[in-house]
């Protein structure tokens, strides 16, 4: 796990989260961003299998589990077209005001471990579900645990980007 995580450095500037009303991550103004899951701890040795079945679960959207990810997109036309969808597949919801997305600033991470999909993909081998990989991978991310409240620097309903419906994204 220590071998993958990215460096500040290959971070890009700003990350984007889809926060909807019924997902995992619980956010909070003063709290921030903080998984279900915060006190599984991943050894230096033996945790290269809970990791990967971790990562697996993260990525499945079937898995109804705790999880200690928080995920992210590095493009905030897929974070958002990703909030559009969203909408449509939950039950009875048709509102974009019940998911948003949120900016954040990853110079505010330094403190955090943030892991890029592809590299934990191809260095680890880590195995995630196929419609995932071929959704995601090259531009996702992911955290462990938390990310600091300071780190979101903005918050957008879904309302609020509906000019992106307008354009076909």
């Amino acid at each position: 796990m220590d071998s993958v995580h990215c460096s500040h450095k290959e971070l890009p500037s700003y990350l984007y989260r889809i926060q909807g009303k019924t997902t995992q991550t619980q956010y909070d103004t003063s709290e921030g961003l903080e998984a279900r899951d915060t006190t599984t701890l991943f050894g230096r040795t033996s945790g290269q299998d809970k990791f990967s079945k971790a990562v697996y679960n993260q990525f499945d959207w079937y898995f109804e589990g705790r999880t200690q990810f928080i995920s992210f997109f590095s493009s905030k036309d897929h974070a958002t077209n990703w909030g559009h969808k969203l909408k449509k597949w939950r039950r009875g919801s048709r509102s974009n005001d019940d998911w948003s997305i949120l900016t954040i600033d990853t110079s505010c991470l330094e403190n955090t471990y943030v892991f890029k999909l592809s590299t934990v993909i191809d260095e680890l081998g880590v195995q995630i579900p196929q419609k995932a990989g071929d959704a995601h991978k090259d531009g996702a991310y992911f955290c462990l645990y938390r990310v600091p409240p300071c780190a979101i620097v903005s918050k957008k309903t879904g309302s609020e980007t509906d000019e992106f419906d307008s354009i076909g994204r």
